[in-house]
């Protein structure tokens, strides 16, 4: 059995846990004194609310994944479509687009200007709940692979941009001990709410 998570619907909590074996969502009933439903009944109201609110999830399974894009929630904002919206500013704060150059030096002791656009692609989006904090990943290159991340919080529905990093040299987000490896270690409590 996989780990046991809950979920509200209509004011009530209801355990669930996402079986490996099936990979399926399994209802395993209500908590406390939430009224009694069935597994049908279950079912029905998760589609038929088409509200999984990330903040009201607790230990987070594959749930969350199966909700994205359309049904997965934050404070009653749909997520997916929030984060499409600001996924152009979030790609100007970490400078794509933007034309870069570097004095570089030759074998004979000469130099010149290597010039380049920086390019990336949005790649991975994560929750942090110690923080009610959202990661967003990006694949960056040139001048090197690397890379980009952007913390934001989400405030009366809006964006707050809390900073920007891009890790060069280290791979893109899905490389080997690069990005999401770091992020994870450095977050104990990152979910993972949208892989590419």
């Amino acid at each position: 059995m996989g780990k046991e998570s809950q979920v509200e619907i209509n004011g009530h909590l209801y355990r669930y846990h996402y079986d490996e074996d099936t990979q399926k969502t399994v209802y395993d009933g209500p908590v406390g004194d939430a009224p009694t439903i069935s597994e049908a009944e279950f079912m029905a109201a998760a589609a038929v609310e088409h509200r999984i609110d990330l903040r009201r999830v607790s230990n987070p399974s594959r749930m969350i994944q199966d909700a994205w894009p359309h049904n997965l929630y934050y404070d009653g904002i749909n997520l997916h479509q929030f984060y499409r919206d600001h996924m152009e500013l979030m790609a100007d704060k970490l400078g794509i687009g933007k034309e870069e150059s570097m004095l570089i030096e030759d074998e004979e002791g000469g130099d010149y200007w290597e010039e380049w656009v920086v390019r990336g692609q949005e790649s991975y989006l994560g929750y942090i709940p110690s923080e009610d904090t959202f990661l967003s990943g990006w694949d960056m290159f040139p001048p090197d692979v690397g890379a980009g991340k952007v913390m934001f919080k989400i405030r009366a529905g809006e964006i707050e941009i809390l900073s920007t990093e891009i890790e060069y040299d280290s791979g893109m987000v899905y490389g080997n001990k690069a990005g999401l490896y770091n992020w994870h270690k450095e977050y104990s409590d990152l979910i993972d709410v949208r892989l590419d």
